[in-house]
């Protein structure tokens, strides 16, 4: 894959037992442009992978089934 293709992971649980996940659901979308040195962020000249655009560790956006707002606001 390369950095504008950002994957979303998400639990699923029965409805008899919400604190275990039965599976996960992946999702994945592409982005034009994710901020790196040219438009389409995949510069040829570049050096380093920070060149190509914006790096996003793994994080949580919801937990205990609420958005985390201000920490995704942090982090973008």
């Amino acid at each position: 894959s390369h950095l504008p293709d950002l994957t979303v992971i998400t639990p699923v649980f029965h409805e008899s037992d919400k604190t275990k996940p039965v599976f996960f659901v992946a999702s994945r979308g592409h982005h034009a442009d994710i901020g790196g040195l040219t438009p389409g962020s995949m510069p040829p000249n570049s050096t380093s992978l920070f060149e190509e655009g914006a790096q996003f560790l793994s994080f949580k956006i919801v937990e205990q089934g609420q958005f985390k707002e201000k920490g995704t606001n942090k982090i973008i």
